[in-house]
């Protein structure tokens, strides 16, 4: 490439009738110049282009590791939400679990605590009935014995109040029973029977 200072100092042969040499040098030192000035601006754009593809690369760099980074953002985000939802239903089925067997356990309470509802209830009407056939028992005891008595001390006895039958027995207030002699033997023998009853 042909270079500002080699127009210049470019020489032509001298011929019959040419050009006048200075205005040959006039227009060689201008045309000069001027690619002087095409190579400067040449220069420069070529600087500039150089810095231009340098920071090309430089963003595409930067592309590549935005778009890597992002791609690793998402594949991230994909295994935490995976990660959660399996954590997620792992919680459900443990609560689910929990609540089965806390239900599991209040009906198996439940059933313990009604069997032995039914079963106290059971020995209530069992206990009843022998402290009512218990009662009756010695109410005809006791009446025998009064009989037994009076007839001892030649009483008549008088009509016997009607006592309420035995399955009654529990909150009636039983009728005053009519007095009688005091017999300290018999009495002790009857305490006796009473004890070995009980």
């Amino acid at each position: 490439m042909i270079t500002p200072v080699e127009i210049r100092n470019h020489a032509f042969r001298r011929g019959f009738r040419g050009y006048d040499p200075e205005e040959v040098h006039a227009f060689l030192n201008s045309v000069a110049e001027v690619w002087e000035q095409h190579l400067a601006r040449q220069q420069e754009l070529n600087g500039r282009l150089r810095e231009v593809e340098s920071n090309y690369k430089n963003l595409k760099d930067i592309e590549h590791i935005l778009h890597k980074t992002l791609l690793q953002a998402e594949q991230s985000s994909k295994n935490t939400m995976e990660n959660a939802r399996q954590k997620a239903e792992l919680k459900v089925r443990e609560a689910e679990a929990k609540s089965r067997d806390i239900v599991r356990k209040g009906i198996d309470e439940r059933n313990r605590l009604e069997g032995e509802i039914a079963e106290l209830r059971q020995r209530k009407e069992e206990v009843l009935l022998q402290l009512n056939l218990f009662l009756k028992t010695q109410i005809d005891r006791l009446k025998s014995f009064e009989r037994k008595e009076l007839s001892a001390a030649h009483i008549v006895p008088k009509q016997e109040a009607q006592l309420p039958p035995a399955d009654n027995l529990f909150g009636i207030k039983e009728p005053e029973k009519p007095q009688k002699p005091q017999n300290p033997h018999s009495d002790d023998h009857f305490y006796d029977d009473l004890a070995d009853e009980l």
